[in-house]
């Protein structure tokens, strides 16, 4: 009698274990999404994604950087340096940018506070002040929005010299 009930116990387990297997599976098949092949591009200047890319069809808002890190180079202490950010909503519902945040008071951002539609395209512009600084700078740019997830994290990175630098940075300053 004892293995009757080791039996239907077994027989339970598996009947369990294939339908949990079986609600994952449907869930997972659920959120893969729909992949197109389409060029996405800024205008025919300057192309935010320079050929052809498979890009997921998104439910909601999504944003997608050209790129995610600028280096500024070589600053001379006391220069602004500025940066546009160019990004686009590849997601099929408004884009909002409700914040974007800089890791110091030496940065300072200007962001769309209008809804970007799908596809898109705009920029986030930020502001490096070198005053004071010396030496390698890291700074980020936390990027609040409706999309998920709701967090970007942007970079930014230079390295300010003395105003007595060699000349060739000067000669690169008036360039």
């Amino acid at each position: 009698m004892k293995w009757c009930y080791g039996f239907v116990f077994m027989l339970f387990l598996l009947i369990f274990t294939n339908s949990v297997s079986a609600q994952k599976k449907s869930k997972k098949e659920k959120n893969q999404t729909e992949v197109h092949s389409e060029p996405v591009n800024i205008d025919k200047k300057d192309s935010l994604i320079k050929k052809s890319v498979e890009i997921p069809i998104i439910e909601g808002a999504q944003i997608l950087f050209e790129k995610e890190v600028h280096d500024f180079g070589k600053i001379i202490q006391g220069d602004i340096v500025r940066y546009q950010f160019k990004f686009k909503n590849i997601g099929n519902k408004d884009l909002i940018i409700s914040d974007v945040k800089g890791s110091c008071g030496c940065t300072i951002t200007q962001f769309p506070k209008q809804p970007i539609k799908p596809n898109q395209e705009s920029t986030i512009d930020v502001s490096f002040n070198s005053a004071a600084k010396m030496g390698p700078q890291n700074k980020n740019l936390a990027v609040y929005t409706n999309a998920e997830p709701s967090l970007k994290v942007l970079y930014i990175k230079g390295d300010v010299v003395s105003p007595s630098a060699p000349s060739y940075l000067q000669q690169q300053k008036s360039n």
